[in-house]
């Protein structure tokens, strides 16, 4: 039985597959950093989740480029992230807990979720707070590189 499936262009190789009740967003344009990029039309779809690109169900990146993220987007989740912790510490603080674990995830291991503890450690540290950090999958990646596996 052949599916019927639906191929919305993002942008230059970004594109919306959908498969039945599922949709993947793959390699989707955000940044305006590509003379390829999305309309200015397109993009704004793409991220205020308007049609066809909403109801979303999966985002795939299957590479890291500047196009695929946006710095300020960082920036922005950096400083949530952060507050957050400003705010919720003193209370555990107060509840007599003495240790909190804080797990920052992505696909690898290696580059974003790296980068993003290191941040958080800075600024908790920065705090007052003793904080060690580890990096659970890094040599997972080292591993794959030196079995010459690709990303």
């Amino acid at each position: 039985m052949e599916l019927p499936i639906q191929v919305t262009l993002a942008a230059n190789a970004g594109v919306l597959l959908r498969v039945r009740n599922t949709s993947i967003l793959i390699d989707a344009l955000f940044a305006d950093t590509s003379s390829c990029g999305p309309s200015p039309e397109t993009r704004e779809r793409l991220l205020c989740g308007l049609p066809p690109f909403d109801e979303v169900d999966y985002v795939l990146f299957t590479h890291l480029h500047q196009d695929h993220f946006s710095e300020d987007v960082t920036r922005e989740f950096l400083n949530r992230v952060t507050g957050l912790l400003d705010y919720l510490i003193p209370h555990y603080q107060e509840e007599g807990k003495r240790r909190i674990v804080i797990a920052i995830g992505c696909t690898g291991g290696a580059h974003r979720s790296v980068a993003i503890a290191e941040a958080i450690g800075r600024h908790l540290t920065a705090a007052g707070l003793r904080v060690r950090t580890s990096h659970r999958d890094v040599d997972l990646e080292q591993a794959r590189i030196l079995r010459g596996e690709d990303e």
